[in-house]
């Protein structure tokens, strides 16, 4: 019944479909056989071919960041050559349905060997020429444009790691965007990056065996105006300057100096999801050290619509938040406020309602919740002596009660004693 699943192809050399086969301890057999299978396997998925997806997975990597399409750079169904169980000899990928070769590719002993080739599904353009030795990319790598099959980006690869000089051009291969050379897998001399529509030079860093050392500049789009000249020093920015404007060019981002590999100045840090700017902050540095406002941005709706919004003001010196603090709704109104001194809470914090209306008061000395005297006069309902009365019992418990969350029973507990003429002691 074995035999029944083999087909003979020219030359006699044996078929066997991949629905028909089995893979024990590493080898392919065909079903039920006792001696591995030596021949044309068809019909296996890429994604079942040991070791391709793992080699080939940099180039799929490479040329997805640079084209962004949503595609497989490997075919759905493949051929290949097997001896005595184990991948050896040349491939070929295809999609479903289509004997239009995606991939083109060579085993030696398991391992890829020698040339890997690309395919565009639509076009048929060569689009990925790479070399592999015993598994590792080892040698020049071209990959073009799946859509005009101009040359997109080119560099070489030993033993596995990049070596050599890495290009990278604009997607009608006209105009370098970047260009790097490699050594051993790490960055070493000169790093350029040219405006992708301007093409004038942006960027400009020195590397020294995948460490930032040396000089540092950068351009406006146009190249036009210095916005960074920085001097590193093994992997850290020693000094110099260094702006960032916005897209629209208009709002400054960033403005610091360095100095002794400390940073003086403004600095924004925006926050991305999925590639979508959603928060940011906006501080300002002494010393590599949080000195003056620092503001925290966030989206929010207000009237229906989809706003930026202030959300948090703080006050920071030598590091340390020190000073008065705001929290805002996306109105703008404040909700909460207080103030910090060396890191501690300190002093006066109030929070308010929708309407600006004051909802409850803490006072803080040290970092800790402290008593206040109960004002003198006029106590409605006793509110004040309950108020004091939940100060006292959240410093004790360390809870989070308060005049909006107390239970039942507990507001009874103290407005009872409040009638009483009971006061708490002052902590």
């Amino acid at each position: 019944m074995v035999g029944a699943t083999l087909l003979l192809a020219g030359c006699g050399k044996k078929v066997l479909d991949f629905r028909n086969a089995e893979i024990v301890q590493g080898k392919i057999y065909s079903q039920g056989a006792d001696s591995p299978f030596s021949g044309r396997l068809t019909n296996i998925s890429s994604y079942k071919i040991p070791n391709l997806i793992e080699g080939t997975q940099p180039i799929g990597q490479i040329l997805g960041a640079l084209v962004k399409l949503n595609f497989n750079y490997l075919g759905s169904i493949c051929d290949v050559t097997v001896e005595n169980g184990i991948l050896n000899g040349k491939g070929i990928c295809h999609p479903y349905q289509s004997d239009q070769p995606i991939n083109e590719f060579s085993f030696d002993n398991g391992a890829l060997q020698d040339r890997f080739k690309v395919f565009s599904v639509t076009t048929g353009k060569l689009i990925v020429e790479a070399n592999y030795d015993n598994g590792h990319l080892d040698g020049k790598m071209l990959l073009s444009n799946p859509d005009t099959g101009k040359l997109i980006y080119k560099n070489k690869w030993k033993e596995g790691k990049p070596d050599g000089d890495v290009i990278r051009y604009t997607l009608d291969g006209e105009y370098p965007v970047f260009e790097v050379r490699y050594v051993d897998g790490k960055k070493d001399g000169t790093e350029k990056t040219y405006h992708p529509t301007t093409h004038k030079l942006i960027a400009e860093s020195d590397w020294d065996h995948g460490i930032k050392n040396g000089s540092e500049k950068r351009w406006s789009d146009d190249g036009s105006v210095l916005l960074a000249d920085l001097n590193w020093l093994i992997d850290r920015k020693e000094s110099g300057f260094e702006k960032e404007m916005d897209a629209t060019g208009t709002k400054l981002l960033t403005d610091l100096t360095w100095e002794s590999g400390k940073a003086t100045g403004l600095k924004t840090v925006i926050h991305t999801a999925s590639g979508i700017v959603s928060d940011y902050d906006e501080y300002h540095l002494k010393d590599d050290l949080f000195d003056g406002v620092y503001k925290k941005y966030i989206h929010g709706y207000l009237n229906d619509k989809d706003i930026m919004f202030a959300s948090e003001v703080d006050n920071y010196k030598n590091g340390k938040l020190d000073g008065h603090f705001q929290k805002f709704s996306a109105n703008g109104t404040v909700w909460n406020e207080g103030g910090y001194k060396e890191d501690l809470k300190d002093g006066l914090y109030r929070w308010f309602d929708s309407n600006g209306k004051i909802q409850e008061e803490r006072t803080y000395k040290d970092g800790a919740e402290i008593m206040t005297p109960i004002p003198v006069g006029l106590d409605v309902n006793n509110e004040n002596c309950v108020k004091s009365w939940i100060v006292a019992r959240r410093i004790e418990s360390g809870s989070e009660i308060s005049l909006a969350n107390i239970s039942g029973s507990e507001f009874i507990e103290f407005k009872t004693w409040c009638e009483q003429g009971k006061t708490p002691t002052p902590h």
